[in-house]
């Protein structure tokens, strides 16, 4: 809820994110909260991609796909697991 008591509006919440932009030189955008909210929850044990493309509401699995990049410290930890095995 918002201090007047009231739930957040898109444009609020996007006021507010460049408020803070410019009080701390720090680059903030919406996009980069669902961002991160899709990768937390693709690195949770046992979710999978259409946990992800429900609930952040996409059409097309493709959509929901760019967060299942794979990153390079995913690919050594890989490698190390094969390596101990």
């Amino acid at each position: 809820m918002s201090e007047r008591k009231q739930p957040f509006t898109r444009s609020g919440i996007f006021k507010m994110l460049k408020r803070w932009e410019n009080d701390t030189n720090i680059k903030i955008h919406p996009h980069m909260f669902r961002h991160h909210f899709a990768i937390q929850i693709l690195n949770t044990p046992n979710t999978d991609i259409n946990t992800v493309q429900y609930l952040l509401g996409h059409e097309s699995i493709e959509s929901s796909a760019i967060y299942f990049k794979v990153r390079q410290e995913d690919l050594e930890k890989s490698i190390n697991a094969i390596a101990d095995y």
